[in-house]
């Protein structure tokens, strides 16, 4: 974690803080994500991962407004998501979050950045809670708090396509990742 990050979450608003309401924008993940945190840290899936339902309309919304792949990442409406322990991420501890980056949800490592649809530009999410937007200018200063560039982004974004699909195709299948 940046030490802006750690500085942020410090004020308890940082991105892996929640406000616990219904339809809040809770980290969303991919199946197969949950299954490679399972495999590194050999927990059951259900001590991480939970399941609900999001809002049809707030998916419509944010896959206009942000990108088309939310309506992958809350396919068929369904929310998978990192448990929460006192409205926190269940993985984030007084010294940042215990995954590595390698295994941490694509949009962990993509926060608060994206990619502007059909186009490798890149945009930022807009959180007035995010301490480093508040300390830069531009995004090239934010890249660089961060200690990213934009490939890093264009990259981790492409990685998580991939996972979307494999999603997409589990939760066809009927099959029950949380048992």
């Amino acid at each position: 974690m940046s030490y802006i990050c750690q500085e942020c979450h410090e004020t308890k608003y940082g991105c892996c803080n929640f406000t616990g309401e219904p339809n809040s924008i809770e980290i969303g993940i991919s199946i197969p994500e949950a299954i490679i945190i399972q495999k590194a840290i050999g927990l059951p899936i259900s001590d991480f991962l939970e399941r609900d339902m999001i809002n049809p309309l707030l998916v419509d919304s944010i896959a206009r407004s942000i990108h088309p792949n939310f309506k992958q990442i809350f396919y068929k409406n369904i929310r998978y998501k990192l448990k929460t322990v006192d409205n926190k991420c269940i993985f984030l501890t007084d010294q940042g979050c215990q995954l590595p980056r390698n295994i941490r949800p694509h949009y962990c490592n993509l926060y608060p950045f994206w990619l502007m649809p059909d186009e490798d530009r890149l945009q930022v999410l807009i959180n007035p809670d995010c301490l480093a937007q508040t300390r830069v200018i531009n995004i090239v200063e934010l890249l660089k708090l961060f200690g990213i560039n934009r490939n890093d982004i264009i990259n981790e974004f492409y990685a998580l396509q991939d996972k979307l699909k494999e999603h997409v195709e589990f939760i066809d299948s009927g099959k029950d990742i949380i048992q």
